[in-house]
């Protein structure tokens, strides 16, 4: 039950997410369907409180001079380098939270997609799908190991 929670609560962490939780889970000796589950709702968690807080608490940063400054320096750097999700919006943001690489994820794809104005249920929606393509491919990749893609693609073949 502990080592649940810790799949959980992992997953929810900026940066780690379901890419440590996984193979956490995985080296625990957790069943991997229940690991793949643990850490898609604990990653997915986040991305409620990036699209529906930051509503809130934007306007109350931008009271203080220095900040409302530093979040148009923020919102630039981001637009300029989020060429691909603005292009694509919803589709764009669900392959780049759901590839399992460092520096994407639901955290960084939902503050992604609102400093982009996406609408909320599409930064929600490809936050779940996203991380859901994610965790699929983490857990693939740990359970099946080098010989199980193989076999994989050889009986593909």
């Amino acid at each position: 039950m502990l080592n649940l929670l810790i799949v959980f609560l992992i997953s929810a962490v900026p940066l780690l997410e379901l890419r440590a939780s996984v193979p956490y889970g995985i080296l625990a000796g957790l069943p991997p369907l229940t690991v793949l589950l643990i850490s898609i709702a604990g990653s997915w968690l986040p991305s409620f409180f990036v699209v529906f807080a930051l509503g809130h608490i934007e306007p109350l940063l931008r009271r203080l001079k220095f900040l409302n400054g530093l979040l148009d320096r923020i919102y630039a750097k981001t637009r300029a380098k989020s060429a691909g999700i603005q292009e694509l919006e919803f589709w764009g943001l669900l392959f780049f939270v759901g590839a399992p690489l460092p520096g994407t994820g639901v955290w960084t794809g939902s503050l992604a997609g609102y400093l982009l104005g996406l609408k909320r249920w599409k930064i929600i929606l490809a936050a779940l799908l996203g991380t859901t393509l994610a965790g699929v491919i983490m857990t693939l990749i740990l359970t099946l190991g080098i010989s199980g893609w193989e076999w994989l693609f050889k009986s593909l073949a």
